[in-house]
């Protein structure tokens, strides 16, 4: 399944233990991961901006990261209404790279009516793990970085 994480996922799998960090682990290992460079680039400011994360700590991290990467390809022509224009750009680098969800735990995008699939951590976590609670995982998740 092609994963494209929004930027708060992957500012939470940064920052907290617990389900984002897991559900970024398995995307790596059994899915194909997507970061698009919009969602990077807002990362690279939250991170040490917002968190307090040292500017090193966090390129670094990205860095492990960075086969993930994919480009986010002017496609304006796809209709997409939601309230902020970040988001808009993110749905849109989701659907230009052919992804099959967009994960997000942005309330906006979660309500919306997109032309992409978009579900919370918790429910692509449920979807591709069913039984398997994040916080009683046995067997480790392997590190990123």
């Amino acid at each position: 399944m092609r994963v494209f994480l929004d930027t708060n996922v992957l500012v939470a799998a940064f920052v907290t233990r617990g389900l984002c960090r897991d559900l970024l682990a398995e995307v790596v290992l059994r899915h194909e991961l997507l970061l698009g460079a919009v969602v990077v680039a807002e990362a690279k400011r939250i991170l040490p901006g917002k968190l307090g994360l040292a500017e090193g700590f966090v390129s670094r991290r990205l860095a492990v990261l960075a086969d993930y990467y994919v480009d986010c390809p002017a496609i304006a022509w796809i209709e997409v209404e939601v309230r902020d224009p970040n988001d808009v750009e993110i749905v849109r680098c989701a659907i230009a790279n052919r992804a099959d969800v967009l994960v997000s735990g942005d309330r906006d995008l979660l309500d919306a009516t997109l032309p992409i699939r978009v579900l919370s951590p918790r429910e692509i976590w449920q979807a591709l793990r069913p039984g398997l609670q994040p916080e009683t995982i046995h067997e480790p998740a392997e590190p990123f970085g």
